[in-house]
């Protein structure tokens, strides 16, 4: 059972696309009062950090000025801190964006399309970040050849059980890698991973996440049949930027390193992440605690726009977008994590309404940004071939 942790996969195919395009990318917000233009600024430099980027401490990658109610400006990719290694990946999922209608005929593309295209298309993110094509290859460069264990009975997001694959606790946090193998049983004669979830750091000091199915391959998102882990997006969501510990209740297993020794090391490689971070020239603002909420906050208030939001978008009062709005049977409801907001609408719809006001089409984007897509095709999943595990 754990040894399909320690095979070796075969080696991935290399003919990615090469053209690199890193020209700014100009961005236009409406501004409403549940998000200022400093909280835009911050949680835009969080979610390039997601990417693998580090933004510089001087924030000249990113001018973002008020305007009769917008926030406008452009974002320099080429000076937003990304890795060489990233730059035909970044290149290549933002090439729909760049040719879209939207920024040929209105000038500017919302923040939260962008972050939308990239970080929350799996694909993309992967290829993007680096991420490894395989579990196998990723746990021959990532894991040293006798890895400690840690064992999951007790777990807040699956109901079988887990393996988690760790380095010895003398392991610097800049090389700290997390493997998990999950079956939907409990330990057992009959328990076998049906699925790998991996968890590394990438050099600006953030997570990077990644699932794979039980054959080792590189997936989209988590099944939920195993674990509801759902896309690399929730991943984030639920990390916070923070090392996951999980339930000081679980008792692991004999086979394993106790619970009381994980927690321990959690804890000390959290303690030097957080010095490792607090010592980074960057904008990133890596020890304010809402700093990931911002970041959050930029595609949540992009996929469910408030009125307000929507009648900037329209070109209309905030009383004529909500006319409209009922008249055309839009649905209306309440932002679950953040009520505060008020009524919102879905962004397929707004776009569809914005697109019949002014002709211009919107590039369409993925309806969540958490959970998998049901009825939605992913992009950029040819980069599953191209990702030999070099970081």
């Amino acid at each position: 059972m754990i040894a399909a942790l320690l095979l070796a996969c075969a080696e991935a195919p290399s003919s990615p696309p090469t053209q690199v395009d890193l020209s700014p990318l100009p961005l236009a917000w409406p501004l409403d009062p549940h998000l200022s233009a400093a909280q835009v600024r911050v949680g835009i430099d969080w979610d390039l950090s997601l990417l693998g980027a580090l933004p510089p401490a001087d924030g000249a990658h990113l001018s973002l000025v008020a305007e009769d109610g917008w926030l406008v400006g452009e974002l320099d990719l080429a000076s937003a801190g990304f890795p060489p290694s990233a730059h035909a990946a970044l290149t290549d999922a933002l090439a729909e964006l760049r040719d879209g209608e939207e920024l040929a005929r209105t000038g500017a593309v919302d923040p939260g399309r962008l972050f939308m295209l990239t970080l929350h298309e799996p694909w993309r993110y992967y290829a993007i970040t680096g991420a490894c094509g395989g579990v196998f290859a990723w746990r021959a460069r990532r894991l040293v050849d006798a890895p400690d264990r840690y064992d999951v009975v007790t777990s807040l997001l699956a109901t079988g059980d887990r393996v988690v694959l760790l380095p010895p606790a003398v392991t610097p946090v800049e090389d700290l890698a997390l493997a998990m193998g999950t079956d939907t049983v409990p330990f057992g004669e009959a328990w076998s991973p049906t699925e790998f979830e991996v968890v590394d750091l990438m050099d600006n000091g953030q997570q990077r996440f990644a699932a794979y199915d039980a054959q080792g391959e590189l997936v989209p998102h988590a099944d939920p049949q195993v674990v509801p882990a759902g896309q690399p997006g929730r991943c984030q969501w639920c990390h916070e930027g923070n090392l996951m510990v999980g339930t000081p209740d679980n008792p692991s297993t004999d086979a394993a390193i106790p619970t009381e020794e994980w927690v321990a090391r959690m804890a000390a490689w959290q303690a030097e992440l957080e010095a490792w971070r607090a010592g980074m020239p960057t904008s990133v603002v890596f020890a304010d605690r809402e700093s990931h909420t911002q970041g959050e906050r930029v595609v949540r208030d992009f996929l469910l726009p408030t009125v307000a939001r929507a009648a900037a978008e329209w070109d209309l009062t905030e009383e004529e977008a909500r006319a409209l709005a009922l008249a055309e049977g839009l649905w209306l409801g309440a932002d679950e994590e953040w009520p505060e907001r008020g009524e919102v609408l879905l962004r397929e719809e707004v776009d569809r309404l914005a697109e019949a006001r002014d002709g211009v089409a919107r590039v369409p984007v993925l309806e969540d940004a958490r959970e998998p897509a049901e009825e939605e095709a992913y992009r950029g999943q040819e980069w599953a071939g191209w990702l030999p595990c070099e970081g």
